[in-house]
């Protein structure tokens, strides 16, 4: 134990005697620290944490194509002809 304290007190005077390293040092830590946590709280929320909704291994995206455009969304009267029941039509 009193080795980790006579090393504790050494890293301290060296870092004392160059102030420049020091300030150098602790702004590294502190962006690679805000670093991975900015990446890590992204990762949780998009790849980690299940979508909130019902079912979502049931959330699908559909897409129309037109003539004159490469992609565009499906619009619900599109899409209603072919969602409705037999008995509304």
């Amino acid at each position: 134990m009193s080795t980790l304290l006579q090393d504790l007190r050494f890293a301290l005077r060296t870092l004392g005697k160059q102030p420049a390293f020091t300030l150098v040092a602790l702004l590294t830590l502190a962006l690679g620290i805000g670093a991975n946590t900015a990446i890590f709280g992204i990762v949780n929320a998009v790849l980690l944490r299940p979508l909130p909704y019902h079912e979502p291994d049931r959330v699908v995206l559909l897409w129309s194509h037109w003539t004159n455009w490469t992609k565009t969304w499906v619009s619900e009267p599109e899409l209603a002809p072919e969602l409705r029941d037999e008995e509304d039509c």
